[in-house]
């Protein structure tokens, strides 16, 4: 009996120990769960990866793991800071800290793609512009939309002045900062041409063509990014959004379907893809629109991310027939169609480009997102939620039959979804005849008005006693205009209006009534002409006529802004006279003046129209740009382009170049605010030049003088060519100052160009030049001791010039365009480090690398055992377990 419980004890102890060993091999699986799979694979490849770590839900424990984790890593290794989660480029190293902390899980980045106007039109985006509410068309005004792309060149006359910040905001390098030295430079331009379809203005127009802009950096050269990177950039613009009054978020990007289909659904995606859904459902939480690409892989079951979450709009292809374009990604989910073939907008390098894709059609509908947010603010004082302007372009869009998939998709009809939304009546105006206005027996009526759409305008007079005449006619579009004639109306004094109606039975009168009279008095403004310009006070000459009865009096009335400055009466005699006043200006600005004469028998009437007069004592303020003081060229024949920028508080008459003292050209036709210039060509020689500008009131002014001088070939190159009769390449020698070159110093370079800079550290002068430009590299030369330097693009190194132990200058080749190569030059006085330091470093390197190359060691240094081996040292455990429970039952 007492060996019976003995086995039954010592079997129930095996039992329980192969518990707990079952227990704990679990466990260990379930930490490896909390690192994706992919981590390691990736980093089988990679060096450092960049990862998204989210940690505990509970408060507590995620405060100071938090903490904790990131002065493991390092804060430098930080990216972005989500709250309850933060991306990190991390190592193998990194990893050992993140498996043994108290975290959620860690899984890679995913990666994200660029989905590659005569469309305004095809949208009825054109005649949405000439709706005029409160005094304002509907082209979306004080409405900014969010481009997170690739950047956008804001220096393209298109896009020029919307931009809201005055750099990129850069989610790639830092963290959503404002970067002046990032830019758009995706092979298309992408993110630039996204913007020109959205906001445009100018030679072609946007959708949206009065919003603003923002450019936020998500996308490199290749048009690729990573998640982290998109999720910072929209939390950049709720956060934002007050600041510079963003109101629609546009994504012209997502996963590729084809690439990485894990990433893409056929249902809304908001529980695979929470970090996305988190800040897109937070923009929307205030307001803000949020409209995604579907993508461009021609797949009819799944759209890509961030297209498939609930609360954006998510945007397919179609062309300019309402065909959708087969590379259309779509399904049950997605909400609109919008032009996407041959796109013709804004290119990064200067002028357009066409372009085709889900990303040509997603700026269409954030541009009708912006306009239909527009008219809403307009009409209701509030500002609308993203769901009723989706409803309202949904309900109203061109619905498009799909073979593929067998559904139908609204293409949006930006018109048809204003009128939709549209409980305001029209805006009625009168345009003849003027208010409290004699007329002939015989009157002619002008009345117009402006809406979403147009039905009919009626002409309402009557005088003191009733209604005197009433006429209809109808109308249509978003502008129209009636005219109505009354004959043989008697002597008298009569008010008159028009009642506007809409395609929506809405109607309105004009704000107020117009007056007129029949009687014989008239007034004419003599001096000075309308729409003068003057910098001094000046007469007005007024004269008036009488046909039956004599004249009593003329009183002469100016106003500015529209409320009365001065008047003063004179008397009259007679049937015709006139009279002269005089009026001393006391501000600036633009005034209104005109006459209003009496007869003996209180008829009275003034000119029809009043006329305008521009005071301007200022004198234009011009700024020379280039060359700057004291350029030399070499060259016996030089094109110099002498560059200036004029403003005043009204229009230039005219500038002119002034050279050696002397007018060398003159322009008439001058834009305020925008960059001009001369060009002209120079023989060898010394210069001054200056520009001298005059305003429409006669104003003048002279710029501050610089000077110039031209070197001939000859003299150049220090005794001559050697023979053969030829002559030195033309170059151009540019001589920054030491600020310049220590903030760094950028200039297009051609062959042969040089740029003469001063070190930092000794103040020598030496001299860099552009030997010699290829497609992807430059050669050049750095003196006063020679250095030859060969540059790829994007690639920078660094030089001493005199000393073994300083770096003085740094030289960064930025591009190639037109057999230029952009360079930027920095002064800097950095210590080289020691020669033993540097090759610890480089040994430390490869023996990186060499752990990286060997998968097993990756494994064992992350994940402790390898795999394999634990499962066979498991399955021993197990054997060497049921052998013994044999051993006991048989032998016991």
């Amino acid at each position: 009996m007492k060996i019976k419980n003995n086995k039954e004890v010592l079997i129930s102890v095996i039992v329980i120990l192969c518990f707990i060993i079952v227990l704990s091999f679990i466990n260990a699986s379930n930490e490896n769960k909390k690192i994706y799979r992919e981590v390691y694979k990736k980093l089988d490849k990679d060096n450092k990866i960049s990862v998204i770590v989210k940690l505990n839900s509970e408060k507590k424990f995620r405060i100071l793991n938090k903490r904790n984790l990131i002065n493991s890593i390092g804060k430098e290794k930080i990216k972005h800071d989500f709250g309850n989660s933060f991306s990190a480029e991390i190592t193998k190293e990194e990893l050992k800290y993140l498996k043994n902390s108290n975290i959620r899980e860690v899984r890679v980045s995913r990666p994200i793609k660029a989905f590659l106007q005569d469309s305004a039109g095809l949208v009825n985006a054109t005649d949405s512009w000439n709706i005029n509410l409160s005094s304002q068309n509907i082209t979306g005004i004080h409405e900014t939309i969010c481009v997170v792309d690739s950047g956008i060149n804001f220096s393209h006359p298109d896009l020029a002045g919307k931009n809201m910040t005055p750099c990129l905001i850069d989610c790639i390098t830092d963290n959503c900062i404002e970067n002046c030295s990032v830019y758009d430079d995706e092979t298309d331009g992408h993110g630039t041409h996204v913007a020109g379809i959205a906001a445009a203005s100018g030679t072609l127009n946007g959708i949206a063509k009065g919003a603003n802009l923002i450019g936020v950096k998500v996308l490199d050269n290749n048009g690729d990014g990573i998640e982290p990177d998109l999720i910072a950039g929209i939390n950049w613009c709720v956060n934002n959004r007050e600041a510079y009054n963003i109101s629609v978020i546009s994504l012209s990007l997502g996963t590729d379907c084809d690439l990485n289909p894990e990433y893409c659904y056929d249902h809304y995606c908001d529980a695979e893809e929470n970090l996305l859904a988190e800040p897109i459902n937070n923009a929307t939480f205030y307001n803000i629109s949020v409209i995604t690409s579907t993508g461009n892989d021609g797949n009819t079951v799944n759209i890509s991310s961030p297209a498939c979450l609930s609360n954006s709009s998510a945007v397919g292809w179609s062309d300019k027939n309402d065909n959708i374009n087969s590379n259309s990604n779509r399904n049950n989910i997605t909400d609109f169609l919008a032009p996407g073939s041959d796109i013709n907008s804004t290119k990064s390098t200067g002028g357009y480009k066409v372009l085709s894709g889900s990303s040509m059609s997603c700026p269409h509908v954030s541009g009708a997102f912006a306009l239909l947010r527009h008219y809403f603010r307009l009409q209701n004082n509030r500002i609308p939620e993203p769901s009723e302007i989706k409803d309202a372009l949904n309900d109203t869009g061109i619905m498009i039959n799909d073979s593929g998939t067998g559904l139908n998709f609204p293409r949006i009809d930006i018109l048809s979804a204003i009128i939709s939304i549209d409980n305001t009546g029209p805006d009625v105006k009168l345009i003849s005849p003027g208010d409290n206005t004699p007329q002939e027996n015989n009157v002619i009526f002008n009345c117009s008005a402006n809406d979403a759409w147009l039905s009919n305008l009626t002409l309402y007079v009557w005088n003191p006693n009733n209604v005197y005449s009433t006429a209809s006619e109808n109308v249509s579009g978003v502008n129209s205009e009636a005219n109505f004639t009354l004959s043989e109306v008697p002597a008298g004094n009569y008010k008159w209006n028009c009642l506007g109606v809409d395609s929506r039975g809405n109607q309105k009168f004009a704000v107020s009534n117009n007056s007129f009279y029949i009687n014989n008095v008239s007034v004419s403004l003599i001096s000075p002409a309308d729409n003068s310009y003057v910098n001094n006070n000046q007469s007005y000459n007024c004269s008036a006529e009488s046909v039956y009865s004599s004249l009593e009096n003329i009183t002469f009335y100016i106003w500015r802004s529209g409320s009365l400055v001065y008047n003063e009466t004179k008397a009259l005699s007679g049937t015709a006279d006139s009279e002269v006043f005089n009026y001393s200006f006391q501000e600036q600005g633009s005034y209104e003046w005109n006459c209003r004469a009496f007869d003996n028998s209180s008829k009275n009437s003034s000119a029809l129209n009043n006329y305008t007069i521009n005071y301007d004592s200022v004198k234009p303020v011009v700024t020379l740009i280039d060359p700057t003081s004291g350029t030399s060229y070499t060259s016996d024949s030089k094109q110099v382009s002498f560059s200036y920028n004029v403003t005043d508080s009204n229009d230039i008459s005219n500038c002119s170049l002034i050279i050696n003292s002397a007018v060398s050209s003159t322009d008439v036709s001058i834009s305020k605010l925008i960059d001009q210039s001369f060009i002209k060509t120079l023989s060898p020689g010394d210069y001054t030049w200056s520009i001298n500008c005059t305003d429409l009131a006669n104003n003048k002014n002279n710029s501050i003088q610089r000077n110039l001088t031209i070197n001939s070939e000859d003299d150049d190159d220090g005794g001559g060519s050697s023979g053969g009769g030829s002559s030195a390449p033309t170059y151009m020698t540019y001589i920054p100052n030491l600020d310049a070159t220590e903030k760094g110093y950028n200039k297009n370079l051609r062959k042969n160009d040089r740029i003469k800079f001063i070190s930092k550290k000794t103040t020598l002068e030496h001299l860099l030049k552009m030997n010699d430009i290829g497609n992807s590299s430059v050669n050049l030369t750095v003196e006063s001791d020679v250095f030859n330097v060969t540059l790829e693009i994007g690639e920078e190194k660094k030089l001493n010039l005199s000393s073994a132990e300083y770096y003085e200058i740094l030289i960064r080749l930025n591009s190639i365009s037109d057999n230029k190569g952009n360079i930027t030059i920095k002064t800097i006085d950095e210590e080289i480090p020691l020669q033993k330091e540097k090759d610890k470093k480089i040994t430390a390197f490869n023996e990186t690398e060499r752990d990286i190359d060997n998968e097993t060691k990756i494994y064992e240094d992350i994940q402790g055992p390898d795999n394999k081996i634990s499962r066979i040292i498991f399955a021993l455990i197990i054997i060497f377990i049921i052998i013994t429970i044999i051993i006991l039952v048989v032998y016991y």
